[in-house]
């Protein structure tokens, strides 16, 4: 595996103020992306942060908390409306690990 920087916000968010690289683990060899509508293992057991952010790429909530709890976090999130998409981010050592965007 490779640790290396990546942003993971569009291009189109240029100008959101929270637009920043964060760590990210690398396979070294090609895998398959992950396709499922599960929330994977390796969520579940870490304590992560929880940033949703709305359709100018403005933070409008966030949080932090158990894996176990992203799948009801982002649905409430998602479901008031005004986020678009949410980062996650293992909140120890602050490697991206997924966007969840509205289906």
């Amino acid at each position: 595996m490779y640790l290396v920087s990546y942003d993971p916000f569009k291009p189109e968010a240029k100008s959101s103020p929270y637009q920043s690289a964060s760590p990210i683990f690398v396979h070294t060899t090609e895998c398959d992306r992950y396709s499922g509508s599960e929330i994977p293992d390796q969520q579940i057991r870490r304590l992560l942060s929880v940033r949703a952010f709305d359709k100018d790429h403005m933070m409008t909530e966030a949080d932090v908390l158990k894996g176990v709890e992203l799948e009801k976090k982002a649905k409430e999130m998602l479901g008031r409306g005004n986020a678009e998409y949410i980062h996650v981010h293992n909140a120890t050592r602050g490697c991206f690990a997924v966007q969840i965007e509205r289906a």
